[in-house]
């Protein structure tokens, strides 16, 4: 019991720190009612992934309009590595849009952004990113876990990506926090990095199966590094 007390009161001053933060014109993010949020997390050493649950909770008032007004919402909600499941709970300011959760050893600080909520996380395997989309009503989300290999011109370089595709879009991030974007037609997957939309750098296909696979191609400034991929669904 002392060992969650402790925790609770290390979230609530960190949660007071980032209160600080200075909010965006963002649309409100959650807190009028239940909302879940699914994404995926990654690092070098490994990938998953994740369900963020925010309950309900009142609005805030006149947002930005009058000073000190913020509203703190409990989350909860859970992440799946390889077979294990995580419980993981924390905090979520409505003022300032930020996000701290904590559990099994991971520590994860994020910020909601239009309809997203991504960040960055720390845990007994080492530290990442981690990024997830609102799931409404009707939708399906899927998060897949991916692994490439390069084949030019260093064959021996290879590393971790995760995809989370909703709909016909895809959002993710790479082992070392680089956030992807893409769309999906049909069984087409297209790839790119979320800040650089008009170059595709990976292409891939659904496969029946439901995983996907396919070719990479990333500009780089001692040329071009191209490769393998592959994704399955790890949710």
């Amino acid at each position: 019991m002392k060992s969650i007390k402790l925790l609770f009161i290390f979230v609530l001053v960190v949660a007071a720190i980032i209160a600080g933060c200075k909010k965006d014109d963002n649309p409100a993010g959650p807190g009028g009612g239940s909302v879940t949020y699914v994404g995926t997390l990654a690092n070098a050493n490994e990938t998953g992934s994740m369900t963020l649950i925010f309950p309900s909770a009142p609005s805030k008032q006149a947002p930005r309009a009058i000073t000190g007004i913020v509203t703190i919402i409990y989350v909860s909600g859970t992440v799946k590595i390889n077979d294990s499941t995580i419980t993981i709970a924390g905090t979520y300011n409505t003022d300032t849009d930020t996000l701290l959760i904590l559990g099994g050893g991971y520590s994860f600080v994020g910020r909601y952004s239009n309809g997203n909520i991504s960040g960055t996380y720390t845990g007994p395997n080492g530290a990442g990113s981690f990024t997830a989309e609102v799931s409404g009503e009707g939708e399906t989300i899927k998060v897949y876990c991916g692994t490439y290999h390069e084949t030019s011109p260093d064959t021996s370089v290879h590393g971790r990506f995760n995809l989370v595709i909703k709909g016909n879009v895809v959002t993710g991030i790479t082992d070392d926090g680089l956030p992807l974007a893409g769309t999906v037609d049909g069984s087409h997957v297209s790839v790119h990095f979320k800040d650089y939309p008009a170059v595709e750098i990976a292409q891939g296909m659904i496969q029946e199966d439901g995983s996907i696979t396919g070719e990479y191609s990333v500009p780089a400034e001692s040329g071009t590094r191209s490769g393998t991929w592959e994704a399955h669904n790890c949710q």
